[in-house]
């Protein structure tokens, strides 16, 4: 037995091809897929390269969906939905719904809290089962799990608090009779960020959250219902 067959077979990756009713040829793209860099070094041997590849598929898949079945959309409008479905926090948010984040094989080297609080790890994931999927299985295959898995959960996805964008929408209200100052600050505070947004100088309103990210949406927030208020 060689390391990718003991591999797949402790870690159980027959329990993923069961649950999409596949069965990989090459066993070796299924184990790279979940493969993270820190339980093997070797580029070749963790999901970096099927990353880079799946992110495409994703992206053909997506777009042709939004072009078939939302006629009636913008360019620009489909182009910002797109942003947020195949965001880091989507496709993790995906993951973990699925259940597939306990394949995911990490090295000793990372804490556990780290990879919990990490989407950038869990979405890669996802970009690179896509990519196994395409290469093994082919194109249909791939777009099958994309629907199933993202697209059919697309109203679910984006009602998430995390990827209201707040601070575009609050500029666009903002700035509807021309350019103003708008700035954010922000500061780490008791493992919280802490930020608040500025008009002109004047606070107008204040946010907190995981990341300074999010306490900037957070703040951009607060403005918006002051300002329906």
């Amino acid at each position: 037995m060689n390391n990718v067959e003991n591999v797949y077979k402790t870690y159980k990756f027959n329990e993923i091809e069961k649950k999409y009713g596949i069965s990989f040829e090459d066993k070796d793209l299924l184990v790279k897929a979940f493969t993270h860099g820190s339980f093997n070094k070797q580029q070749f041997e963790n999901y970096q390269r099927l990353e880079f590849l799946g992110d495409s598929v994703l992206q053909v898949v997506v777009s042709d969906y939004m072009y078939r079945f939302q006629s009636n959309d913008s360019e620009g409008s489909m182009s910002k939905e797109r942003g947020a479905l195949v965001s880091e926090f989507s496709l993790a948010y995906v993951v973990r719904k699925e259940g597939l984040d306990k394949f995911i094989l990490f090295g000793n080297s990372l804490k556990k809290e780290e990879i919990n609080n990490t989407n950038s790890y869990t979405s890669d994931v996802y970009e690179a089962f896509v990519a196994a999927l395409y290469l093994d299985r082919g194109y249909a295959s791939a777009e099958k799990f994309i629907k199933a898995t993202l697209i059919d959960r697309k109203e679910e996805i984006l009602s998430q608090e995390y990827l209201q964008d707040y601070k575009t929408d609050l500029q666009e209200r903002l700035q509807i009779n021309g350019n103003i100052d708008i700035k954010y600050e922000a500061f780490n505070k008791n493992d919280l960020f802490e930020a608040v947004v500025k008009l002109e100088g004047v606070v107008i309103g204040k946010g907190k959250g995981k990341t300074k990210k999010l306490a900037e949406q957070q703040a951009a927030k607060f403005a918006l219902q002051s300002m329906v208020e």
